[in-house]
């Protein structure tokens, strides 16, 4: 238990100045740690790989994915890369529609650093409307 009162759980080590009004954690190891019941990441964040995926879960390629300032665009197997995030975060997922349009979905709060992005409203672009799979 930190001089604060608070608890610190989860990988590294943690060392806090005693009778520090503020007290201040240097964590070392992997994250995340778990600080009063929050994850808080290790210096440096991490890697979120994560897949996007239309309505039916098909892969979608060439779609723009924001986090933290950061973007990727998806390969065309719906995959996407980033690093140096923390979590949790919020995900943009940013979808061109036509005529210069687009279609935005903001997923918060995510903490999975493999997250599947499902647009529900969305068909994968070689869809007809209205389509159905066989």
């Amino acid at each position: 238990m930190a001089p604060d009162g608070s608890t610190v759980e989860g990988g590294g080590d943690v060392t806090a100045a005693e009778g520090s009004a503020d007290a201040r954690a240097e964590v070392t190891g992997d994250g995340p740690v778990q600080v009063d019941g929050m994850a808080v990441e290790a210096s440096g964040g991490s890697t979120v790989e994560g897949t996007v995926v239309d309505g039916y879960l098909v892969p979608m390629g060439g779609i723009d994915v924001h986090i933290q300032g950061q973007k990727a665009t998806t390969a065309t197997d719906g995959t996407f890369t980033l690093t140096g995030i923390t979590r949790p975060y919020s995900a943009t997922v940013v979808v061109p529609q036509g005529a210069g349009r687009k279609h935005g979905y903001v997923f918060e709060g995510v903490s999975r650093l493999d997250p599947t992005l499902e647009l529900a409203g969305e068909q994968f672009p070689g869809d007809d409307a209205g389509g159905e799979r066989t």
